[in-house]
């Protein structure tokens, strides 16, 4: 391996001249001409002027001239130098390596933007250009290497592995950076992936350092600028962003990397989704995990959960099979959407928090995942899990604690839901919204206590759960049971409220209580006897119930009633 290495080194060495690309010397009659053109063009168009002279050039002196007039110009008019090397790349992009570390000589300050700016202009050519500064201005190729591999991070791995040649006295500095060492390990993993769509490379070359004169002059339509990976152009502005923003701790942003570029490699070979597809991933999965890293109210090892459990979601959706194309970008913006509600929700521990977008994505992973819940309904079932998830954080009179463990009941059921192997996918749905209707019944009744509506919820959550779960009822069967449940639960709220017989407010909570916790016994009865059935024999049963039901809902109130 280590003589591998070697052998690698010593071809990249071969093949850039050890980083400065040796320049020809012009002829002096060529160069005095040069020296002539320069000097009787007025300042603000010695860039475009050097460009016209460069292009006019006979290809094999391009570079030559390039070098010469950078050499000529920069000296007495250092503020041009980007917006020269700019010029010369729109004309002859091949020329950039050996023109921008002749800048760099001359204007050291400038060496990152230079190679920078020239890497624009050739990426194909980047790791050579990054060479050939880093060997003039070897102090400054840590730098070089950042701001080169953020301008072409498709091609990360082989720009490091050149600037190390080219100035090995970086070595030491660009293997300890973490950050350049993850983009590289991901360029190089998805040029190595032929199914690859993040290859498929959009938009237009990134913006340009903008001099103080002249002003940039948009390239020629009719250049054509080879242009990046939109994956990893959004992967590394996720991690420049994160970086140098948050107070977390280098490993946690490690960590938080390591799942954001997980994340967008899963986006970039997924083969299903088109461009502006992939753009609205990558998008709401950037969005998702700045907004989580810059968190105040999260310690370290939630905001690392948290991220983990919403990029984990993007993959499980962006991966299933079962999801459309269409429906994967509207699902993972709505499922973030979610997480970003949880974690700037107020009142909620850090650690809750944390187990509450564990719950959430969890549920909504099961639901993406899902072979019995049909394409078209997933959608639809990961909205209303969304939904149930925060109105219960907006929810007031509940404690951090007792919102999470609200959202661990409720996601279970959803889980246990979406799983079921014999409740059709058109009945997962009534299954659901009949889940969440009692738990938003429950949390938001005002008379309830806050323990009295996490029993609540548990109860009938669980209830809703084992009725999924039973093998011997029908799926129709199932729905109808289901729905049994969450009707009883709003007739018994409705009851207790409007009964002028108890006038406590905390009298009428326990009485609710009491109601609530009957309607859940008589569910599970009712799914006892429900084998066997045929879909009329359960609708007498369930208006028996009912029946059965009100009256024991009003023995509840006699109770509970003021003497």
């Amino acid at each position: 391996m280590k003589r591998k290495n070697l052998t690698l080194a010593a071809v990249m060495a071969a093949l850039i001249g050890f980083g400065a690309v040796p320049v020809r010397a012009l002829p002096e009659l060529q160069v005095n001409a040069i020296k002539k053109a320069v000097a009787s063009a007025p300042v603000l168009e010695l860039a475009p002027k050097a460009a016209e002279l460069v292009r006019a050039a006979d290809r094999n002196d391009r570079e030559a001239v390039a070098v010469t007039l950078v050499r000529l110009i920069v000296p007495g008019n250092r503020n041009l130098t980007v917006s020269l090397i700019e010029e010369i790349g729109k004309v002859a992009p091949e020329t950039l390596a050996a023109a921008a570390a002749a800048a760099a000589e001359l204007a050291p300050d400038q060496a990152q933007d230079l190679a920078a700016m020239a890497a624009a202009y050739a990426p194909d050519r980047s790791s050579e250009i990054a060479a050939s500064v880093a060997k003039v201005q070897p102090a400054s190729a840590i730098h070089i290497a950042r701001r080169v591999v953020g301008t072409v991070p498709e091609e990360s791995h082989r720009i490091l592995e050149a600037i190390v040649v080219s100035a090995p006295s970086a070595k030491a500095e660009i293997e300890g950076d973490t950050t350049l060492n993850l983009v590289a390990t991901f360029s190089r993993n998805l040029r190595s992936s032929a199914s690859s769509t993040a290859r498929k490379f959009i938009g237009s070359r990134p913006p340009p350092f903008i001099p103080p004169i002249p002003p940039v002059i948009t390239p020629p339509t009719s250049i054509n600028f080879e242009v990046r990976s939109a994956s990893l152009n959004l992967a590394v502005q996720q991690i420049t962003t994160i970086t140098p923003t948050v107070n977390l701790p280098q490993s946690s942003i490690s960590d938080m990397v390591k799942d954001t570029i997980k994340t967008f490699t899963v986006v970039g070979r997924d083969t299903t989704t088109s461009k502006q597809e992939k753009d609205s991933l990558l998008t709401a999965t950037s969005t998702t995990v700045t907004t989580v890293a810059q968190s105040t109210t999260l310690a370290a090892a939630d905001i690392v959960a948290v991220t983990r459990s919403a990029t984990k979601t993007i993959q499980d959706v962006v991966q299933s099979p079962s999801v459309s194309a269409v429906d994967k970008a509207a699902l993972v913006t709505a499922a973030n959407t979610t997480v970003t509600t949880i974690v700037a929700a107020q009142g909620l521990s850090s650690t809750e928090v944390a187990s509450i977008v564990s719950n959430s994505s969890k549920s909504v992973s099961d639901i993406a995942t899902s072979t019995t819940v049909a394409a078209a309904d997933k959608a639809a079932l990961i909205n209303t899990a969304n939904a149930t998830v925060t109105s219960v954080v907006a929810a007031v009179g509940l404690t951090s604690t007792e919102k999470a463990a609200i959202v661990s009941s409720a996601s279970k059921t959803v889980s246990d839901v979406a799983t079921s192997a014999t409740v059709s996918s058109a009945d997962k749905a009534a299954l659901m919204t009949a889940a969440r209707s009692s738990v938003e019944t429950v949390v938001a009744n005002p008379n309830l206590s806050a323990q009295a509506k996490t029993d609540l919820v548990a109860s009938t959550s669980l209830t809703i759960s084992s009725v999924a779960a039973d093998a011997n009822i029908g799926s129709a069967e199932k729905k109808v049971i289901a729905e049994f449940l969450d009707a009883q639960v709003k007739v018994a709220v409705a009851t207790v409220a409007a009964d002028t017989s108890i006038t406590n407010a905390a009298t009428r909570g326990d009485a609710l209580r009491a109601a609530i916790t009957s309607i859940a016994q008589e569910t599970k009865v009712i799914q006892q006897t429900a084998p066997g059935k045929t879909g009329t024999e359960l609708a007498a049963v369930t208006t028996q119930k009912a029946a059965e039901i009100q009256q024991t809902v009003q023995q509840v109130i006699s109770t509970y009633a003021a003497p």
